[in-house]
């Protein structure tokens, strides 16, 4: 795995985890965490299978 992807699964991560925080917080509703998560997915699935050079 090269350090970019490394760095990009990272931050998927984390905006992952902020989302979850968020809606358990009660600052955003389940279909916005969902409708964010799904976004997240498509990004992911963009990246891999991809080379990053």
């Amino acid at each position: 795995m090269t350090r970019l992807r490394s760095i990009l699964e990272d931050a998927l991560q984390a905006e992952r985890r902020t989302l979850v925080s968020l809606r358990d917080k009660g600052r955003i509703g389940d279909d916005v965490l969902r409708t964010m998560e799904r976004e997240l997915d498509l990004a992911e699935t963009r990246y891999q299978g991809t080379p990053i050079a």
